[in-house]
Formats: structure tokens, sequence, C-alpha cells
């Protein structure tokens, strides 16, 4: 006995799969308390007792992708749980850190983008008035042509939106600074 289940709802049960699969990992993570959980407790650094700042500003990669903050006072790397994470770089310029958030920069925006072109084209394909992909390889370019186009305009307002919050974090950072050192 054979049972035809139509691709719209194929196409559902594999993203469920995937959120359930992605919300196992994160509870097994945050269980054992390693790079893949959520950590919603205070932390301070392990060596000096300081407090991260409110905005967090990754210096490394690892940082970047899985939480984590240096200390301000001691130079400390320290995870997401709040332990010591061991250096193996020795300490960099300012200029060796604007091209670390630089590159953090650039990667997002191809990350995202790469990630908006393929949803776009899966939608296309898998819209129920499209009759799913093309049967000729003019309309399989065609519909990838549009879909960079979208992704062009998509990456470009993005970049655009990035670089307008980074200012004003960095401002509002800059005048919380300012506030507090006039305070003291």
């Amino acid at each position: 006995m054979r049972t035809d289940i139509p691709i719209p709802i194929l196409v559902i049960l594999t993203m469920f799969g995937a959120l359930g699969l992605g919300v196992v990992v994160v509870l097994y993570g945050t269980i054992l308390r390693n790079r893949w959980g959520i950590n919603l407790e205070p932390v301070s650094c392990p060596r000096c007792g300081t407090l991260p700042p409110h905005t967090r500003e990754p210096r490394t990669v690892r940082q970047a992708m899985w939480g984590g903050w240096t200390c301000t006072t001691c130079g400390t790397e320290v995870d997401k749980w709040g332990q010591e994470i061991a250096s193996v770089a020795p300490r960099r310029s300012a200029k060796a850190k604007e091209q670390t958030h630089i590159s953090l920069k650039k990667k997002l925006v191809i990350i995202s983008a790469a990630i908006y072109f393929c949803l776009t084209l899966f939608f296309d394909w898998m819209r129920p008035t499209s009759g799913g992909l093309p049967s000729t390889w003019d309309g399989i370019l065609f519909q990838a042509g549009a879909a960079i186009l979208e992704t062009a305009l998509f990456t470009a307002l993005l970049y655009i939106a990035l670089v307008h919050l980074a200012r004003k974090v960095r401002n509002s950072t800059r005048g919380r600074e300012s506030n507090q050192n006039l305070g003291q």
C-alpha cells in the first residue's frame, strides 16, 4: 500500500524536523554548558571579577560564533559561561582589532547573501503556482538570474543596515563611556 505525501507537507515536515533537531542540540548544550548552549546567567571575569560590557564586541571569530568576551581590565578571554579560555594568540593592536571587525562583517554579509540566494531559489521552485523546477535550461537560468538580482538587492540593504547599526551602537557606547568618565 503506497501513500503519496504532497511535496509542501514534506517540506514542512523537513523544516520542523530540522528545527526540532536544533532545539535538542541547544538544550543539550545548555545542560552540558558547551558552545551550543545558551547562558542566561550573568558572568564576570574569572581573574579580576570585572563584568562584561553591555554591548559585546567580539574580538575573535570564536567569540563572534560561540559567545564570550575579552575582559577590558586584564585582557582575559572569557567564554559565555564565565570560564577562562586559554589564549594562544599574542595581544593585537587596535588596527588588527579593526581588521577583525571588518573581516567578521564581510563574512556575515557573504554568508547571509548565500543563505538568501539558496532560500530564494528553493521557495521559487517549491511555490505551488510555479510547478516546481523549470523544465528547460532557459527557465532555470532565468530564475537563477532573478534570484541573483534579489540577493544583490538584499545584500546591499543588509550592508547599509549593518553599517548604520554599527555606527549607532558605537556612538551610544562612546556616549555612555564619556558620561561614566564625567561621573568619576
